[in-house]
């Protein structure tokens, strides 16, 4: 839903900061030096591969913890690199893990921002995927519900079945609606905005089962719908105030409305899709 700047971070000072913070396992930390180059190799496949939307063609890693993924190092090894010498408390490398999570700006980039980043989430789940457990551009900002309801460790294994990648992806996802709305009101005069997707007609039918397979992974409609309920009553109210002065609609509804359509965050944000709706909406007082 939001773009990430991919982070300005050479992998090499991840590996480095990882081994400093390596004690009392002189084993890990040498296994750790002798696959340098294959991890930096990991890191420029992840890259290029995500650059082309084909993620989904990285075979999952089916072994057991002690075999090998990377040279020697296995996917216990791995997945032990990200636990105990990237994301934990006092390690050389949590500077970066907080690194990334501050370029969220407290806001989930996989709903739009209504949640809150909690922690990092693996877009290729490091239990499937341990090879890319430290890259950080594998490393996404995710509030809770996305981290453990929206995603999981599920992982798509078909070009459409890949939720947004808020690095690599293509900028139609970012810098096109495809995200719309309609708006209602109840017999008291609450509002009830309902969303759904409808990217632009010019798209790949790939890219729109991808939008809308985000849509609902993240249940973004019930989302934005919850966000929007009090705002667009809100909206409506002082809509129907200026109708009562005598203003025209458009008129009344260009003051309410312009300003958080052209200040919103992000094209797809909740309250400018909500806004553009009410455009269309028809007021009676």
């Amino acid at each position: 839903m939001k773009r990430l700047e991919i982070p300005d971070i050479e992998f090499t000072e991840v590996v480095d900061k990882i081994v400093e913070g390596i004690t009392g396992d002189d084993a890990l930390a040498d296994k750790v030096l002798q696959e340098r180059r294959g991890l930096l190799t990991a890191n420029d496949n992840y890259h290029a591969v995500g650059r082309t939307a084909e993620l989904y063609s990285i075979p999952a890693v089916r072994d057991a913890e002690n075999l090998p993924v990377i040279g020697e190092l296995s996917k216990g090894d791995l997945i032990k690199l990200y636990k105990n010498y990237f994301a934990k408390k006092a390690k050389p490398a949590k500077a970066i893990y907080n690194q990334l999570m501050v370029a969220a700006k407290d806001e989930c980039v996989f709903c739009g921002g209504i949640g809150r980043p909690r922690n990092l989430d693996h877009y290729l789940p490091k239990a499937s995927f341990p090879q890319y457990s430290v890259i950080p551009v594998n490393l996404v900002p995710s509030c809770r519900d996305c981290n453990m309801d929206g995603k999981g460790e599920v992982y798509a294994t078909a070009a459409h079945e890949q939720v947004l990648h808020p690095y690599l992806d293509h900028n139609r996802f970012y810098d096109e609606q495809w995200i719309e709305a309609t708006c209602s009101f109840d017999n008291a005069g609450i509002g009830v905005t309902e969303y759904n997707v409808s990217p632009p007609l010019h798209w790949a039918e790939e890219d729109k089962r991808r939008v809308q397979k985000h849509f609902e992974a993240f249940d973004i409609g019930r989302a934005y719908s919850r966000e929007a309920a009090s705002r667009m009553t809100i909206y409506a109210q002082q809509i129907r105030q200026l109708l009562g002065l005598g203003i025209a609609e458009g008129e009344a509804k260009n003051a309410i409305l312009a300003p958080p359509i052209e200040n919103a965050p992000f094209i797809n944000h909740w309250e400018r899709v909500m806004c553009l709706a009410l455009t269309y909406y028809q007021f009676e007082l």
